[in-house]
């Protein structure tokens, strides 16, 4: 699991001679909208995420030392080569920064906490990331930036005076300790000179903010652009305009009080959820639902999108070359969207299967008369990542792979970074089904070459039932550019024409449940990228823990079983139905397995919105339900206590 920054260092030291004359005070301690610009720096770094903030003065240091001397979590270092290029400011911190790998920032700059969110999936192992908008349209006063080249997520150039730009750069970097090895042999540099020695070294790459919103202020005029910035997305830099306040058609009191009452905890109707989806959801969330209402085709549904779409790609670690496209349906309709969208009419599909959810890919490929192959497995067997390269090595006719990431029926991971490496090597495209995954489980469509990512909103994303979302990179919109419809309302590249630029959606959408999904995916990045994953896999550890001692059994024991999804056995002489009832009795709901495995097997999901006591609860009532249903076994039929299900292994792989 990639680790989050921490550290930050912020470049205060320089003159900020272009502001003198508008304001008397030092550059850092200017206002925008009543907070001074170092202040504002500080706040949004906290807000990504970042503990320690390391701060380069030089002019005017002391004044700036005394006004910032508030603010938590910031440590002064003093440039004494301040007049300097900024390259001397940033080896200034070099023995504060000790090594690790660090945000980059100006003074000088207002900026979304998004930008660092995005940035915080990468680990710059010797190499740097640097944040580029792409969405030049929108930059403000674009000559006056420094412009980016790119080949794919390369930099391969910047300057001020590049022509054919694909971005500017946003002034914020995730860097490690190499550029204060090359700023070390530059005389005098800047921090682009550096950054041009990482590029030159196909060591830079950039990272697209997706239209998170910025601002450097260097002048009178971006200074209260900047302002106008804050004034109309408010202190977070959200892309939402605030409304006015307006007069309500309804009592708003009596509003509150309805949807407080549907939300009473002590209502017989509330339960805890334990089952893989739809999962409990936060206040807030169910909140997101109660709106004014919206028109999908005006601009205020068109902004929720591009901030929706910007966080979904960060939550699949996706970079510039990928879009996430939403529709209204349950992950279903997202599976038969990437499949039926993407496989040419002379090729075939190579659907793996070891599970429920791998046999659904082979009912939708036979519906949509997809030729296919069928790579299958056992229920619960491991996929061999070899079995995959025979098979494609076999068939050059196989134009891509689906298989699922967390085969929810089973609760098992497969095995997609092996699978994706080979996939790509062999030139093939590779579809996954992350519904049950995606932000539970570790996954990044970047590391793993994955083309189409398929997920929901309903499961470890803590939203409302009801959106899917398609992850795609962009050498897939090529490759089927000529594949004829086999949908109407499915269609992906329906989907592409409507959200990628226009931002609207080619249907009615469920909006609410989009609003929903929007505050989820803030809950989600709120700590951090993998902070939610961490979580899951201590709750699982838990649970299987408790499981284990009551005497459960667990279908399968290979090591690379979810961390979300528990899948232990019915006990002999007991019913599921008879447990399922009196859990539910209880507030809690649990989950019969499908198939061969019904009766036989249930499942228990630590996602959602679950508390420590809450799961404490659940685990006390299922000790109370299991003794109380023994009990009632011994009466009948007089069995023991306990008497685990035997697991047989699994047996050897068959294809079809």
């Amino acid at each position: 699991m990639k680790s989050n920054t921490r550290v930050a260092v912020v470049l205060a030291a320089g003159l900020g001679q272009r502001l003198n004359g508008f304001s008397e005070l030092p550059k850092p301690l200017v206002p925008v909208s009543g907070v001074s610009l170092l202040e504002r720096n500080v706040e949004s770094l906290k807000a990504g995420g970042v503990e320690e903030i390391i701060v380069v003065l030089g002019h005017r240091a002391e004044e700036i030392q005394r006004a910032a001397a508030h603010l938590q979590g910031v440590r002064f270092v003093f440039n004494p080569d301040w007049q300097s290029n900024s390259g001397m400011s940033l080896l200034a911190a070099r023995e504060a920064v000790d090594g690790r790998h660090f945000f980059l920032v100006m003074a000088d700059h207002i900026y979304s906490p998004d930008v660092l969110m995005g940035l915080q999936a990468y680990t710059p192992n010797g190499h740097g990331y640097l944040g580029v908008d792409a969405n030049l349209e929108t930059v403000y006063d674009v000559e006056g930036q420094i412009k980016v080249q790119l080949q794919g997520d390369q930099v391969v150039a910047l300057g001020r005076s590049l022509e054919k730009a694909q971005a500017v750069d946003a002034r914020v970097a995730l860097l490690s300790a190499r550029i204060f090895e090359i700023l070390e042999g530059l005389n005098n540099p800047r921090v682009t000179d550096a950054f041009r020695v990482l590029a030159a070294e196909r060591q830079l790459k950039g990272h697209d903010i997706g239209g998170a919103l910025w601002q450097d202020v260097d002048t009178p005029e971006t200074l209260r652009h900047a302002e106008w910035l804050l004034s109309m997305y408010g202190e977070d830099l959200q892309p939402m305009p605030r409304q006015k306040e307006s007069k309500p058609f309804s009592n708003p009191e009596r509003t509150l009080a309805y949807v407080e009452g549907i939300l009473n905890e002590s209502d017989p109707n509330h339960y805890v959820l334990f089952n893989p989806g739809p999962v409990v959801t936060s206040a807030g969330v169910k909140s997101a639902l109660v709106h004014h209402d919206v028109c999908h085709r005006d601009r205020s549904f068109s902004e929720l999108m591009i901030r929706l779409r910007r966080k979904l790609k960060r939550i699949y670690r996706g970079g510039p070359d990928h879009e996430v496209l939403l529709i209204t349906g349950s992950g279903t309709s997202g599976m038969e969207a990437a499949i039926s969208s993407s496989i040419p009419r002379d090729r075939k599909l190579l659907i793996v299967s070891n599970g429920a959810f791998g046999e659904r890919f082979e009912e939708i490929a036979q519906l949509h008369e997809i030729d296919h192959l069928v790579l299958r497995y056992n229920w619960g067997e491991l996929v061999r990542p070899e079995d995959v390269q025979t098979l494609l090595e076999a068939n050059p006719d196989i134009f891509a792979v689906v298989m699922c990431h967390h085969e929810t029926s089973v609760g098992l991971m497969n095995p997609v970074n092996e699978v994706g490496r080979i996939i790509r090597d062999l030139g093939r495209v590779f579809i996954v089904d992350a519904v049950a995954s995606l932000g539970g489980e570790e996954i990044d469509v970047i590391r793993d070459n994955i083309d189409l990512c398929i997920s929901s909103a309903n499961k470890c994303l803590h939203a409302i039932s009801g959106v899917a979302m398609v992850c795609v990179h962009r050498r897939v919109w090529d490759l089927i550019e000529d594949v004829k419809p086999r949908v109407y309302y499915l269609n992906l590249k329906r989907y592409r024409r409507y959200e990628v630029g226009l931002e609207q959606t080619p249907f009615t959408p469920a909006v609410s449940n989009f609003y929903a999904l929007d505050a989820a995916c803030d809950e989600y990045l709120a700590p951090g990228i993998g902070a939610r994953e961490r979580n899951y896999a201590r709750l699982n550890r838990w649970i299987r823990a408790e499981l284990k001692a009551m005497g459960f059994g667990f279908y399968t024991e290979t090591g690379h079983e979810s961390h979300t999804i528990l899948t232990p056995s019915v006990p002999e002489g007991i019913r599921f139905s008879d447990m399922y009832e009196e859990m539910r009795k209880r507030g809690f709901i649990i989950y019969g397995c499908k198939n061969t495995l019904k009766d036989k097997f249930f499942q228990v999901a630590n996602m959602g919105e679950l508390s420590d006591s809450q799961v404490t609860c659940f685990l006390g009532a299922l000790r109370l339900v299991m003794a109380e249903l023994r009990r009632r076994a011994r009466e009948t039929v007089g069995l023991p206590l306990m008497t685990e299900v035997e697991i047989s292994p699994r047996r050897a792989l068959s294809r079809s």
